[in-house]
């Protein structure tokens, strides 16, 4: 079975074993305590262990695996994703991410040494900021990178503006 149909049966079970009535389209984190959280981690960490949940193979997910400690923190994490954005149990709302592109540049190692040198500076407010500006600069770049390039037959574009613009309508970009 996938990640979230288990944290969705799991959660299922959990709430019927407690007596507390929840349909779809209600939203789970309104009655959610400790108590219950735990019990649906428990579940679903047993489904990993006994081979029932699907766990790709990966170096990362062996040493899940292998450490119970790991392997609770990860389905801690995996049990609030998929409250929060599974549609049956979080209300029917589409999710929306707190933070929208806060993830931008995790790997890229020019913006790791930017972090770094920052945490260096962070005493020094005139470095500080040109630190940041650089670090805001490589954000968009890399943004700016990853926007799709959008193709269209110039001749489609009305006359007056395409001189305006400098775009030939004789080739097509």
């Amino acid at each position: 079975m996938n990640q979230r149909e288990a944290v969705y049966k799991a959660t299922m079970s959990v709430l019927s074993d407690a007596g507390i009535n929840f349909e779809k389209g209600m939203n789970v984190t309104s009655i959610m305590t400790q108590d219950l959280r735990k019990r649906i981690c428990a579940i679903v960490t047993s489904g990993f262990k006994s081979g029932v949940v699907e766990l790709k193979d990966s170096p990362a997910n062996s040493e899940k695996r292998s450490d119970d400690s790991k392997l609770n923190a990860y389905v801690i994490g995996l049990v609030n994703n998929w409250h929060r954005k599974d549609k049956e149990l979080n209300g029917g709302e589409a999710y929306t991410p707190k933070n929208p592109g806060s993830r931008t540049g995790l790997q890229d190692q020019q913006l790791i040494a930017l972090r770094a040198v920052k945490a260096q500076f962070k005493d020094q407010p005139e470095k500080l900021a040109k630190i940041q500006e650089a670090i805001e600069h490589r954000i968009s770049v890399l943004k700016a990178g990853k926007a799709t390039k959008i193709s269209f037959n110039s001749a489609d574009l009305p006359a007056e503006l395409a001189t305006e613009l400098g775009i030939d309508q004789t080739q097509s970009e």
